[in-house]
């Protein structure tokens, strides 16, 4: 998949540029849209293709069937698996990152989201004990034991648990929720 903005100067590039500005959120929402298809329409590989008349093995069927659940359940937003107990000096987001690969063994693992742990509830999935997770920031206040840098008991972070989300401390020792 490829997109391609081109900007060109003439009669509609002022307005353009101004509606941009103007619609800040709308174009990020649009932009993340985007990058968004373009990670689910990454393509499958399957092992065996089939003719018509050829002999198919059950090997063969059953390797393809298994491309194809590894490559979705491998999509963007799933759960794959907690870190080590930690609490919240994580040190930063990328050193969460660096945290769910290794827990998952997946390079493109990374602490899950509040959009991802509602769809794993929403589809069942034992989280088990208390995780942290990651929600950002508010526009005034990091939520992320301002931003996995303190243990302090003071500030707190949000973890989730099997019946849904809690505030944990900051100082508690907890495995980090790894999606991919």
């Amino acid at each position: 998949m490829k997109i391609h903005i081109t900007i060109e100067p003439g009669k509609y590039t002022g307005r353009t540029i101004l509606w941009l500005k103007n619609h800040r959120k709308t174009t990020t929402f649009f932009l993340a849209l985007i990058g968004a298809v373009a990670i689910w329409a990454a393509p499958i590989t399957k092992p065996f293709t089939f003719t018509n008349g050829g002999v198919v093995s059950a090997t063969e069927m059953n390797q393809n069937f298994d491309a194809l659940y590894t490559g979705m359940s491998q999509r963007l937003g799933s759960y794959c698996g907690a870190s080590t107990a930690t609490n919240g000096n994580i040190g930063s987001y990328a050193a969460a990152k660096t945290l769910c690969q290794t827990a998952c063994s997946d390079t493109n693992a990374h602490m899950c989201t509040v959009h991802e742990i509602l769809i794993e509830l929403q589809s069942g999935t034992d989280l088990g004990t208390t995780k942290w997770i990651s929600v950002g920031f508010n526009g005034a206040t990091y939520f992320d034991c301002n931003r996995w840098t303190t243990s302090t008991a003071g500030p707190v972070g949000p973890a989730v648990l099997n019946t849904g989300f809690v505030s944990n401390a900051c100082s508690s020792s907890i495995p980090v929720a790894c999606c991919r």
